[in-house]
């Protein structure tokens, strides 16, 4: 039998702030501080406005950015011309449209880009050098998602035809499944937590444990910013907690389950809002904000920077607000774009 609607409907309204947790096996690093806090001054470019930019990231020098409601919804930026060079895209139900792009993965290696339509329940791959050869965007691979009910984002590519999703089953944080949408492993299971009145279903208790992922690859090593608390996680592709930081106090929230909805009381407030990776360092949005927007993105103005030992690096203040961001490591550059709001793309030097 399949969840009550209220209960698919809360976790549709989260599609865009996924997931989960484990049970920590290494002692936290407890001291908060940064090594070094550096204030970033921004300016803005756009040639095309779209509305409503929700992702955004980099391969070589261009930025992909894709939005999530009106128009054309990726777009194509020249990092370092500022100049639109393409969009496409539509929204709708067709071959290549998209109705609800939740997460974007990019490829350096193999420059392409992967987005989630978390409507359409697939994965749809483009591979930027057919996209600029041909002057046009067009899927060249759509991945089938496993039929199993599970809450499933971002998904991430791994090879050989196996890809590895997130899910809020209780007993397997980490799933993995084939081209052909069939599961082929589960795998992690969430730390558990009191939890006041009725029992939460099995298939959404990762509601909890919200949170970003990221991936990288060569390392092996999977990093989680939580949306809850301040704390970043990092898991090996087996699903094995490796390091947990707290950047701020460890009180837990109050969780109840009403036999509906997941409800989390206490002082209450967003954390994390995204997280990208380098092959050195780890970023984290930061928030700090109450819920206090209609959207369910919420933009921050700190990014918080670790390295792979767990090293609280730097903490960045940004002038503006950012709700997705990616990093240009070689042009000492920040891009962000901000959901809630008409602010287009957004430059900070590093």
């Amino acid at each position: 039998m399949g969840l009550p609607y209220r209960i698919k409907m809360q976790v549709y309204y989260v599609y865009l702030l996924p997931f989960l947790l484990f049970r920590c096996s290494y002692p936290p690093i407890n001291d908060y501080s940064f090594s070094e806090t550096k204030e970033l001054q921004s300016h803005s470019f756009s040639s095309y406005r779209i509305g409503y930019d929700y992702l955004i990231d980099k391969i070589d020098n261009y930025l992909i950015v894709v939005s999530f409601k009106n128009g054309d919804l990726i777009s194509v930026y020249d990092a370092d011309s500022q100049r639109l060079l393409m969009h496409g895209a539509s929204n709708g139900e067709g071959e290549n449209e998209l109705l609800a792009p939740v997460a974007l993965y990019v490829d350096k290696q193999e420059r392409s880009f992967y987005i989630y339509d978390g409507m359409k329940q697939r994965q749809f791959k483009y591979d930027l050098g057919e996209i600029m050869k041909n002057g046009e965007i067009g899927t060249s691979v759509s991945i089938r998602l496993p039929s199993s009910g599970d809450f499933m984002n971002p998904v991430i590519p791994l090879g050989k035809g196996i890809n590895l999703t997130m899910t809020y089953d209780k007993e397997g944080h980490f799933m993995f499944f084939d081209k052909e949408g069939e599961v082929v492993g589960k795998l992690g299971e969430f730390e558990k937590m009191d939890v006041r009145g009725d029992d939460i279903p099995d298939m959404i208790y990762g509601l909890i444990w919200k949170g970003k992922y990221a991936v990288n690859k060569s390392r092996k090593l999977v990093i989680k910013a939580y949306m809850d608390y301040s704390r970043i996680s990092f898991f090996d592709m087996e699903a094995n907690l490796l390091k947990d930081i707290w950047t701020g106090n460890k009180d837990m929230l109050t969780v109840e389950f009403d036999g509906q909805n997941v409800i989390k009381k206490g002082e209450r407030k967003i954390h994390y809002g995204s997280v990208k990776v380098t092959d050195s360092f780890v970023y984290a949005l930061y928030s700090g904000e109450g819920y206090d927007n209609d959207y369910s993105v919420f933009p921050g103005k700190e990014i918080h920077v670790f390295d792979y030992d767990g090293n609280r690096v730097s903490r960045y203040l940004l002038d503006k607000l950012v709700s997705d961001f990616c990093i240009d490591e070689e042009g000492n550059r920040i891009f962000g774009v901000n959901f809630t709001s008409d602010e287009e793309v957004i430059v900070f030097n590093l």
